[in-house]
């Protein structure tokens, strides 16, 4: 077999089809299998066809439906309607063939017999194929019935059928649907003749097909029917279907027109579109007072349809319907735009103005109330647009030029308009332009009948007329002023100036001294004003008493400042006002910035109470005052001394003054004012002890006070001699030298025999022997005075000798048994002189320094250092000359026990480093102590001391160190203290 078909082939490709042919059929039949010979045979019958022998293939076919019919009958059937398609029995011998393969190509054969009927008139044979094909076909055949039962007239009685055929057209594609969609239109207008079905199947042809030809049937249908919503749409279909403009907008129209009419006065939304159909219906659908941005739009969208003067009347409705909707931008473009074709067109330059006032836009805002200020026929309302326009461009525009121009014109417009008004007066103010300022004053005026704004005019004018010196026009302008306000400040102010200016003095001061009076006024003119009266009163009137009656009218406003008070009380002293006067002093005194100037006020009170008001108890504030500032005021005190302040007010004024000498005293010169006020303060607190001792310090300072003599002998007699208690070791060291202190004193204790035995004073020298000795046992009340400050300061037992050669001397010598030598003058009962030098000898006795009298101070520190030394303990110091003579004479004399004692104690010495010299004057000034302590008048201990006359004190004490010192220590608290300790207070 494939032998054959290759050599066919080869046949084939040089043309000789029909040997070829010849091949396969040879083979076809010489194959068994039934299926390879009939496709051999199928296969020569294709060479043939194809070389036009079509005739001769059916012999190949025929022999292949022989022996395979399902494959060769179709193609059969096929060549026999091609071989002679024109011969009608060829043609069913054809179909014959064809109808007894497949169901479809019989399905197909049957259609063929369809047409082939149709075509020769025979409707029986055509209608009965057409349901042979219904019925049993598929597909595309199937597909191909329902066409031909719709195109063929005669068939569509059967209304079953049509409809099956229409649905299975509708339901295969979209030109199947729109055939059938149209077809039911047909039907439901033309066959059944029903409106509601021809408007239902005209929106089912606009919903497949939305053509124009669909929306023009769906109109008609619906306006058959009277079927609104059918309208609507197939006008909405036809605008879809028509190109952009006029036609396509006029279907729109139509729609909403429809839809709006309907719709029970319910707006439907604005067409978009600038075509005149929509802008004309978009005019209707935005009536006044429906939403005004609806009819923003819609005024906006009429363009020139409606000519040129509506236009722009619909631009200028848009405005205003921009602004009730609050789309201020889009307002003032549309006003602007209108102002651009109509300049003086009110309405829009107000519109603007609103439009802008809400978008804060002061710039436009200005320059409509500009316009409309200048288009306004009402001068009223133009001067109130030209008033806004004028406040904008000041206040937030920042443009003064012409900010104060519009003020002008609006104030030209209607002068009674009070912000314009006072703007532009207050700028020409400000400027000086004063023929300006008189001008708008006196239009104002005629205008106004405001009396604050009256008299601010008027005032207004009387300040330039007074600039100018025409101070007549400006007592005539004030004239009005105080005709309305007869307190008005400025008024009063100016016309003091013009008095003055004019030498009338005498009104000048009274106008002043009114505005002083004017409760109304401001402090500080009050008190200018004040000062003013004052100044012409005293300086040019010399009328003392009203310069004083002002300044006392302004003291009872509260209104006096300091300087003002001094002025009040320096011309109430000068005019004496003494009620004026302290009142002032005594105000001052608290006052006045620095202490002196309380002081000096304080004091001026004081001595005005007394001298001159001869009242000195009132004089108490003024006093308190002045104690207060200067406790140790002598004046003060001698007042308090001599006048009933009463006790408590005495007692703190006079303890404070005390306190505040001492303390003074101690601290500066020992003034003798000073000391003989706290005498005085001593003798008025009844303070006996103070009062000895500052009398004993005013002799020595010189003071010659009349019977002070006799005062110190009176206060002496009533005062203990001799010591009441026990002077224990913390009372010796409060007499002591704060200096003389600490391990060098101890030392010189330990000393004190060694250093009489070296150094003397010894009885020898003094003069005095066993014969001079006074037994204890005697009796003697010159021994018994001794041996009780003796026995005070814990000495123990001790010699008396009386005699030598002082006969007023007094001496104490150390030794194991201590001795004082008396002069046979000295007497018991012991005076102040003797008692002093009795109780200096025996604390010297008592601290071993009995030497300090008879010695210079270079020797006094030389035995501290010498005793160190002989313990063999350094002491520093500087190289005394007498050192080494100190040195031997106490080697000489020094004993075991001392010996024993001493390395520790020059140990504790050396350690404390004290600076020997100035010890050794502490040492002199401890027995002056002891010596004040033991006298009561320190004059005796200083006379003795210095060894000179008691009135020749003053010159000794001046510069003297150790005078000094003592004189504070008399004058100290701690003095009086030791001696009401030790019971010698006065009595």
């Amino acid at each position: 077999m494939l032998s054959a078909r290759y050599l066919a082939g080869l046949l084939g490709q040089q043309g000789a089809v029909e040997p070829a042919a010849q091949v396969l059929e040879s083979a076809a039949a010489a194959v068994d299998d039934a299926g390879q010979s009939a496709a051999l045979a199928i296969e020569a019958a294709l060479l043939l066809w194809r070389a036009g022998q079509r005739a001769r293939s059916l012999e190949p076919l025929r022999f292949a439906q022989g022996r395979a019919a399902d494959q060769a009958g179709l193609v059969l059937g096929w060549a026999l309607r091609g071989v002679a398609p024109d011969d009608l029995t060829e043609r069913r011998r054809a179909l014959d063939a064809l109808e007894q393969d497949d169901p479809e190509e019989r399905s197909a054969a049957q259609l063929e017999r369809f047409g082939l009927a149709l075509a020769t008139g025979e409707e029986d044979d055509a209608r009965a194929a057409l349901e042979a094909i219904e019925s049993e076909a598929q597909g595309a055949t199937r597909l191909a019935a329902a066409l031909a039962r719709v195109a063929w007239p005669a068939t569509q009685d059967d209304r079953g059928r049509l409809d099956e055929a229409l649905s299975l057209l509708a339901a295969d594609s979209d030109a199947g649907a729109l055939l059938a969609s149209a077809e039911r239109v047909r039907l439901a207008r033309d066959v059944d003749d029903s409106r509601p079905d021809h408007v239902r199947q005209a929106s089912v042809w606009a919903e497949v097909d939305p053509s124009l030809e669909a929306g023009l049937e769906g109109l008609s249908a619906a306006l058959a029917a009277d079927d609104p919503e059918a309208e609507i749409a197939a006008h909405r279909l036809l605008a879809s279907q028509l190109d952009e403009g006029p036609a396509r907008t006029a279907e729109e129209a139509a729609a909403v027109t429809v839809q709006w009419l309907t719709s029970g006065g319910l707006l439907p939304d604005l067409l978009p579109s600038i075509d005149p159909p929509a802008q004309l219906l978009n005019l209707e659908l935005a009536p006044a007072g429906s939403d005004p941005r609806r009819r923003a739009a819609a005024l906006r969208g009429t363009g020139s349809v409606l000519g040129e003067a509506s236009s722009i009347d619909a631009i200028s409705l848009a405005g205003w319907s921009d602004l009730a909707a609050g789309d201020n931008a889009s307002a003032a473009q549309a006003f602007r735009a209108v102002l651009e074709r109509r300049p003086d067109d009110i309405p829009a330059w107000e519109g603007l103005r609103t439009a802008s006032a809400r978008s804060a836009d002061a710039a436009g805002q200005a320059e409509a109330s500009a316009r409309l200020g200048e288009l306004m026929r009402d001068s009223a309302r133009a001067a109130a647009f030209l008033e806004d326009a004028a406040l904008l461009w000041l206040d937030r525009l920042n443009d003064e030029e012409r900010g104060e121009q519009a003020l002008a014109l609006s104030f030209e417009r209607d002068p009674r308009r009070v912000v314009a008004f006072d703007r532009l007066f207050r700028r020409v103010r400000q400027r000086k332009q004063d023929d300006t300022l008189v001008d708008l004053a006196q239009r104002r005026l005629t205008v106004t009948e405001d009396e604050a704004e009256i008299v601010k005019l008027y005032w207004e004018q009387a300040l330039v007329f007074h600039k100018r010196g025409q101070f007549d026009d400006a007592l005539g302008a004030l004239s009005s002023v105080v005709m309305f306000e007869p307190d008005y400040i400025g008024a009063q102010v100016l016309h003091g100036d013009i008095y003055m200016k004019q030498s009338n003095w005498t009104e000048a001061a009274a106008s002043f001294a009114q505005l002083a009076a004017n409760p109304t006024a401001p402090a500080q003119q009050r008190q200018q004003a004040g000062v003013q009266a004052v100044t012409i009163y005293e300086k040019r009137l010399n009328e003392i008493p009203s310069a004083i009656e002002v300044l006392v009218g302004l003291n009872k406003a509260g209104l006096l400042t300091l300087p003002l008070r001094e002025r009040l009380a320096a011309l109430a002293a000068r005019g004496s006002a003494w009620t004026e006067a302290t009142a002032m002093f005594e105000a001052l005194m608290l006052e006045r910035e620095t202490a002196e100037g309380r002081i000096e006020a304080a004091r001026l009170a004081m001595a005005i109470w007394r001298d001159k008001v001869s009242s000195p108890k009132d004089a108490k504030r003024a006093v308190v005052r002045l104690l207060e500032e200067s406790p140790a005021d002598a004046e003060a005190i001698d007042l308090v001394l001599a006048t009933d302040f009463g006790a408590s007010i005495k007692a703190h004024a006079l303890g404070t003054g005390k306190s505040t000498l001492v303390q003074q005293l101690q601290r500066g010169p020992l003034d003798p004012d000073a000391i003989a006020l706290l005498a005085k303060i001593a003798r008025g607190t009844d303070d006996g002890a103070l009062v000895q001792a500052t009398l004993g310090t005013l002799v020595t300072l010189g003071r010659d006070l009349p019977g002070i003599a006799e005062q110190l002998a009176d206060l002496d007699s009533r005062t203990a001699k001799v010591p009441q208690i026990l002077i224990d070791a913390p009372v010796l060291a409060a007499i002591a030298d704060p200096v003389d202190t600490g391990p060098i004193t101890r030392l010189f204790e330990a000393l004190g025999e060694i250093i009489a035995e070296a150094l003397g004073p010894t009885k020898d020298a003094l003069g005095v022997g066993r014969k001079e000795r006074i037994d204890p046992r005697s009796g003697l009340p010159l021994r018994n005075d001794i041996a009780a400050w003796a026995g005070a300061m814990g000495l123990g037992e001790f010699e008396l000798y009386v005699g030598g050669r002082d006969p007023l001397g007094i001496q104490g010598v150390g030794g194991e048994i201590p001795a004082l030598v008396v002069g046979a003058s000295v007497k018991s009962p012991l005076s102040a002189a003797a008692r002093q030098a009795i109780a200096r000898e025996v604390f010297a006795l008592k601290r071993g320094t009995t030497v300090v009298r008879s010695r210079d101070e270079a020797t006094v520190a030389s035995i501290a250092v010498a005793a160190c030394n002989l313990a063999g303990v350094k002491l520093e110091s500087p190289p005394f000359a007498i050192l080494g003579d100190v040195q031997r004479q106490l080697d000489k004399a020094m004993n075991r026990k001392v010996k024993k004692l001493l390395p520790d104690l020059a140990q504790q010495t050396a350690a404390s480093r004290p600076d020997v010299r100035a010890w050794a004057r502490a040492t002199q000034r401890s027995l002056d102590r002891m010596a004040a302590v033991a006298a009561g008048d320190v004059s005796l201990v200083l006379a003795d001391a210095l060894n000179v006359p008691r009135q020749d004190l003053r010159r000794q004490i001046q510069g003297n160190e150790r005078g000094e010192r003592l004189l504070r220590f008399v004058l100290s608290p701690q003095y009086l203290e030791l001696r009401n300790h030790l019971g010698m207070g006065v009595r």
